[in-house]
């Protein structure tokens, strides 16, 4: 009997018996214990003694402090003390990748629930296991305040394949359009019927920044298994001090570029600008004071608030132009270019 529960492993009275007229367990291996075991229900048991006993388990010998228990009925009972040990020398072997990579059959409950503890998630379930599940998208516009770790639900598009109850993991997406300055974190989660996902993002600016809707915040991919890392012993970094003769030329002749990457303008050249350093400086700072009126890329188009915009045509009659056809080898460039124009609210 596997107890995923208790740390400990127990075993009967008459597994004792058994094991005392083999000779596996002697007085000289006699352990005194003084704990108190919760059951199910408040039921509190006193374990008689302790014996430690040498085991071998899926090819994996091992040796084990076993409490004796009056009272259970089952003749052993493993803990979790061995059963992460017997995972953990089992995924040092090729066949468990090959196993929990494949899919998880839903016909045998059992099996389902073995491939679970298997590899500490619940799998995927269905024929085919994807890499990428998809792109978590913002279903409204949400303002991050700055320096705070904020709790966002996004959501999975419509035509997405999910799995529910399986378990996926999110990273920070590798669209272009991905916000700025916003720290996406990896987390394993659930995965929900309705295609909700939960993510952490932090704002890592110095100001509120928008997200808007439909933007792209993180990408979710399935699950194969999953572990408790050591903890590893901490880094000392030794900190280095240099006072202000000590930095270099080249340092501050960059800082005019550094400033202006670190807002989105990098596009913007004022370094090959034919003049002193003094006033390639006071450019810089006129155009970090108006940022805002800069474009970013080239769908950063601004938006006209408060404002109509009437367009007089010189003739007013309707006309009506035929459809035309895009080749197929252009259709996956065509909607890459309509879903940027989405996400920037120009369509």
């Amino acid at each position: 009997m596997l107890d995923s529960g208790s740390m400990a492993c127990s075993i009967s009275e008459l597994a004792e018996i058994r094991l005392r007229e083999a000779g596996v367990v002697t007085d000289q291996r006699l352990i005194d214990v003084d704990v108190v075991l919760i059951g199910c229900g408040g039921l509190r048991v006193k374990p008689k003694c302790a014996f430690e006993v040498e085991m071998e388990l899926y090819g994996c010998k091992m040796l084990v402090p076993i409490l004796v228990v009056q009272g259970q009925h089952d003749e052993l009972i493993l803990g979790t003390n061995v059963i992460k040990y017997i995972l953990h020398q089992s995924k040092l072997c090729d066949s468990y990748w090959k196993t929990v990579s494949g899919p998880c059959p839903t016909k045998d409950s059992d099996i389902e629930r073995f491939m679970s503890m298997l590899s500490g998630l619940s799998p995927w379930k269905g024929e085919d296991v994807p890499d990428k599940v998809g792109t978590v998208r913002c279903s409204s516009a949400t303002y991050l305040e700055p320096g705070r770790e904020h709790l966002i639900w996004g959501k999975l598009p419509k035509n997405t394949a999910v799995s529910p109850g399986s378990t996926v993991m999110t990273e920070p997406t590798s669209s272009r359009s991905a916000p700025r300055d916003v720290l996406v974190a990896r987390i394993v989660t659930p995965l929900w019927g309705d295609r909700w996902v939960p993510l952490k993002l932090i704002n890592a600016s110095d100001r509120p920044v928008l997200l808007r809707r439909n933007a792209k915040l993180a990408d979710v991919f399935s699950c194969v298994a999953l572990e408790d890392m050591d903890a590893a012993e901490p880094l000392e970094v030794p900190l280095i001090s240099h006072n202000q003769s000590a930095v270099p030329p080249t340092a501050a002749a960059n800082s005019v570029g550094d400033q202006l990457r670190s807002v989105g303008l990098s596009n913007v050249d004022i370094e090959s600008c034919e003049v002193s350093e003094d006033h390639r400086r006071r450019m810089a700072d006129l155009v970090l004071r108006y940022e805002d009126v800069f474009s970013r890329d080239h769908l950063d188009c601004g938006e006209a608030k408060g404002f109509v915009h009437r367009i007089h045509l010189s003739d007013s009659r309707p006309f009506r132009l035929p459809y035309r056809r895009v080749p197929p080898g252009q259709y996956q460039k065509l909607r890459q270019v309509l879903s940027e124009m989405e996400e920037k609210e120009i369509i």
